[in-house]
């Protein structure tokens, strides 16, 4: 037994933002020495960014093509909006009966706190030079054109969210009919459990990771970044706040 064979397990619980994206770059940079057999990825995640799911992408189909080594990923409890990207990319797709996948639309917040600085007698100054410098500004009174250009962010957000999941997914059906009949099912449902994602070919097996991994890589260890914890909200807010 060649003893730098490893299984490489990164597991995504936290927003998709740059910080995510950058932290798995650094990682899968370091993983060069071993010879991984498997790239395991353990989804468990409500989404966040479109452009940093389809870059996480292509780190780990970059990293699996380089390596020569097959992508498999796990749905946790939920795997919402542009985690199926993450999801949908990888060689075997695997969920429990009771994963949650789906949810392939985006929200959105307009802060308005204008009358309270009216209210309370503050004075703000807003300095701005071009056309959209002040777009969003919650300390000016609310557009009509903010909630139009939010409007169409979200909704360009999940055109290109359903554009990459169909792409990734076109190899596993039959022809395009299939294709068509099977993801406007998924789409229109919002959100399937692991039992219906797979009748729809959207996930190919049920089970767990660690039953998957123990099945078919008996007594290889395991490099394992990004550690399951306990949940934080705290954590959560913060980030999606900065994303």
């Amino acid at each position: 037994m060649n003893l730098l064979n490893r299984i490489i397990r990164i597991n995504i619980q936290r927003p998709i933002t740059s910080k995510l994206t950058q932290l798995i770059r650094n990682q899968l940079e370091n993983f060069s020495f071993y010879q991984a057999k498997v790239l395991a990825v353990q989804i468990d995640c409500q989404g966040g960014s479109v452009v940093q799911a389809k870059q996480i992408q292509y780190l780990l189909q970059k990293f699996a093509q380089k390596q020569k080594l097959p992508i498999l990923c796990f749905a946790g409890a939920q795997v919402y909006n542009s985690a199926n990207i993450i999801l949908s990319c990888a060689d075997k797709i695997i969920a429990a009966n009771n994963s949650e996948i789906g949810d392939y639309t985006f929200s959105g917040q307009l802060w308005n706190i204008s009358e309270l600085i009216k209210r309370e007698n503050l004075e703000v100054i807003n300095l701005s030079h071009g056309k959209y410098k002040d777009r969003l500004n919650p300390f000016q009174p609310y557009k009509e054109t903010d909630k139009e250009w939010l409007n169409n962010s979200m909704k360009n957000n999940e055109i290109e969210l359903k554009k990459q999941i169909t792409l990734n997914l076109s190899k596993k059906f039959i022809n395009l009919h299939e294709q068509t009949d099977c993801l406007n099912e998924a789409f229109q449902s919002s959100i399937l459990t692991g039992y219906q994602a797979q009748k729809l070919k959207i996930v190919d097996e049920i089970g767990t990771i660690d039953e998957y991994l123990q099945s078919n890589y008996k007594n290889m260890k395991t490099i394992e970044f990004f550690k399951p914890q306990a949940y934080n909200i705290q954590q959560e807010i913060i980030e999606k706040l900065i994303s």
